[in-house]
Order: C-alpha cells, then structure tokens, then sequence
C-alpha cells in the first residue's frame, strides 16, 4: 500500500501561491464565459477539504481515503451552497510545490493552502483507526462563509474509511445549514438590519446550537448597538464553547471581562486570553500581554507559569526575560528571579560590568538562600569590579555563609585595602584569627612554654 506521511510547505508556499493564482484566474475566466453566455454564475462558498491528520502514521492511507471520500460526500450534497476544490487542484499545487498529490498536511500548511487557492473556509481534522474508527473535523471560516465547528463521528469497529466519510458527510447537513444562516445575518448585518441579522443567527442556532460563526455575526451586532458586555459575554461564550480553537472570540470575550473592570472579572479576561494563547502558541506579544496582565493583578506565578513557556520555544528572547524577572521580584519569588537575571546575563552584554545588576542578583541570591548563587555572582562581581569594595563585602558575605573563613579573610584583607575608613575587615580578621586558636580545657596548659 502506498505510504502518506505529514509534510510541512512551508518551504515552498511561493510556489503554491504562484499556482493558486492560476488555479484562481482559470475561474474568472470561466465566470466571464458564462456571463458572456447570458447564464448568471451561481453564488457558492468555495470549500478546500483536505485529509486529516492520522494519530498513527502508519494509517495514512486511511487518512487519504477519508479526505477523498468526505470531499467527494460534500460535493455531492452540498452542491447549491458549497463549490469544493477538487482533488486535481490540491494535487496540482501540491505537485508544483514538489510534494506528492497526496500529502498530508499540518494545520498551518491547510490554512495557507486554502488562502492560496481563494477558499472561503477549509475542512481539515484528525483521525483514529483503532480501537475504534473516530474522526474529528474542523471547519475553518476564512471569508464570510459562516463555515466553522467541529463534526465528530464515532464508527463501529473496523469501519472502512468510506463508511466513516459517509457518517461525517450526514452530519455536515446541519452546519452547512447554519452557515447559510449566518451568511444572511452578515448580510442583514451589513445593512444595517440589526433586527434581522439577530433573527438569522438565532436561526443558526437551531441548526447547531453552538455555532461558532452565527454567535460572532451575533456579537458585532450587539456590538454595533452598544450593548452592555453582560449581554455580550453569554453570545461569545457560545462562540468560544462552538470552536475553542478560534483565536478571535476568546479575544472579544477578554475584553468584554475587561471593560466590567472589576478585580474577579479581569481574573476572568485574563483566563480568556490564555484560551486565545492556547489556541495560537506562537503568538509571542499576546504571550507578554498576559504576563503583564496577570502582573498587575498580582498572579505572579501564573504570570511566571505563562513567560515560562515561551521561553522553551525562544529561550533567548530578552524582552521575555525581563517580564519575568519582574514577576519574579514583585512576587519576592527569589529562586525565579535569579534565574531569570542569570538568562538575562546569558543575553545581554549590556549587563557585564555593571554594579547595579550584580547587586540585585547577589540579593536575590541572598533572599533565596543559595549559597552557591552568592558564591558564583560575588565572584563575578569581582573578577569584572576588582575594586569595588561593596561587591567585596558581598564576596564576604557568601564566604562566610559558606563556612569559608580562609577566603573570607582574603576578603576581609581586600575590603580594608579598598576602605581603609572601615574598620570591620580588621575586626573581621581579628575574629577568624581568635576562632583559629582553640583552647582545649581538658589537656592541662604549659605554663611554663606560655610564660617564656
């Protein structure tokens, strides 16, 4: 059987691009035909369906028949709302990218693709064959397409991938039929029939009752009349319950806690914009956004928690390291903070030499306990600052929590040398040479050798 596997292209999205155009203009050319033939092209929602991506490689092929079959059963009975790409136009600009026809694509490579080839939503999803069949799809709303959700179906043991294709073409009726209720609600919407937008979203509503995109027209309608965000937050939660992988949503739904502006609800905003960073990782200034959020309302390690994992993708990012030593110190977080300073020195030549920054460190070392913290930075702080007698009084500090009297009366010597107004190294000195003679009160003295 001919094997599939998952492909990234996004080494060559110039050229799918290149071949979308075409694929584009070989359309207009044929809606001019038919206009010039008097016959009025019909009005549909261009729909890119590909193959989800199975959660065992080695059932790729299924994966394949799958997407063939689902784009084959949505064609079929969805012809008067939906134009699907064909298959031969997939292969087309897959080939002309130079993957094969059948390539399975990642979620970022199926959004190009469908923007590439002009759709107005994509199918995509995941798939498992054992110990059941089940597939899981998403439909993704680019333009206006009212599109959007989740279908799940669930075969019985050792289903064909026909039959489960079969089983997800019946239950796409009902979304495709709430999308075409949400394309008159954005359309009565645009006009300014706020009254009649709302009835064609609730009408959605009782196609899929969580319909991601008929809760958004919904939304901007509210919002076009200015209403308050306590009727807001109930339409967006319905978005964000219908697709919790929509970044656009859980955004509005953050901003409507915001405006309540009370303590518990900019909790709740917070928690929304997490959602939104859930569904986009990647989205490095949400990220910080929310770490400064959750900074002003004192979640310092949930703000730690959030900067933190960022920076396993970027561990370098300076800016992120900044954030977090601030977390770290507002929320006397001390451990934290010496870490992040330390990445921070990693990045920043800026920092090397300068006293206020090894000051803080070696504070926060202090108030952290690790002595081998105050033991590293110390001595840092002097190898660059040879004679900058408060970062020897630190030295000290570290060699005498060390237990170091040796090097502590090298330091000792070094302070005196510096400040000779300072009589404490002397004293110091004069200490760590008293704790060195030990009096042993059971051997009898020899007075004699004492008295010479």
């Amino acid at each position: 059987m001919k094997e599939h596997s998952v492909e990234h292209t996004g080494r060559s999205w110039r050229r799918i691009m290149k071949t979308g155009w075409m694929l584009v203009a070989v359309g207009l050319v044929s809606a001019r035909v038919e206009a010039q033939a008097g016959r009025a092209p019909v009005q549909t929602e261009r729909v890119l369906v590909v193959a989800p991506v199975p959660a065992d490689p080695g059932d790729s092929a299924y994966a394949v028949t799958f997407g063939d079959e689902l784009r084959k059963g949505i064609e079929g009975k969805s012809r008067r709302q939906l134009s699907v790409v064909t298959k031969d136009k997939i292969g087309e600009a897959l080939e002309a990218s130079g993957f094969s026809r059948d390539a399975l694509l990642d979620d970022n490579a199926a959004n190009q693709l469908a923007r590439f080839l002009q759709a107005d939503a994509y199918v995509v999803g995941r798939i498992e064959r054992n110990p059941v069949p089940r597939a899981h799809v998403h439909l993704i709303e680019l333009r206006r397409s009212g599109l959007s959700g989740w279908v799940h179906v669930i075969g019985a043991a050792g289903a064909t991938a026909k039959q489960l294709a079969d089983m997800a073409t019946d239950s796409m009726e009902n979304p495709v039929r709430a999308a075409e209720a949400t394309r008159e609600c954005l359309e009565r919407r645009d006009r300014r029939d706020f009254r009649g937008a709302k009835e064609r979203a609730r009408r959605a509503f009782t196609f899929v009752p969580h319909h991601p995109a008929g809760a958004m027209c919904l939304a901007v309608v509210f919002e076009a009349e200015q209403a308050p965000p306590d009727s807001l937050i109930p339409v967006l939660e319905l978005a964000v319950k219908g697709d919790s992988l929509n970044t656009r949503p859980w955004e509005m739904l953050g901003r409507q806690y915001q405006a309540k502006g009370t303590h518990e609800d900019s909790l709740k905003a917070a928690g929304a914009f997490l959602r939104q960073l859930q569904a986009d990782p990647s989205d490095a200034k949400l990220r910080t956004g929310i770490a400064a959020l959750l900074i002003t309302l004192k979640e310092y390690a949930r703000s730690r928690e959030v900067l933190d994992a960022g920076l396993e993708q970027n561990p370098g990012d300076l800016a992120t390291l900044q954030l977090k030593a601030r977390a770290c110190e507002e929320g006397s977080l001390w451990p934290c903070l010496v870490d992040a300073l330390a990445a921070q020195y990693d990045v920043d030549t800026s920092l090397v030499g300068k006293l206020d920054f090894y000051g803080k460190i070696f504070g926060a070392a202090q108030q952290a306990n690790d002595t081998a913290a105050m033991l590293k930075w110390s001595g840092e702080a002097v190898r660059r600052l040879p004679t900058e007698v408060n970062m020897w009084r630190a030295r000290l500090a570290a060699f005498n929590t060390a237990g170091m009297p040796d090097s502590a009366l090298g330091a000792n010597r070094r302070i005196a040398e510096l400040d000779r107004t300072d009589i404490r190294p002397l004293l110091g000195m004069a200490q760590i040479y008293n704790d060195r003679v030990r009096i042993d009160s059971t051997v009898p003295l020899d007075t004699a050798t004492l008295a010479r």
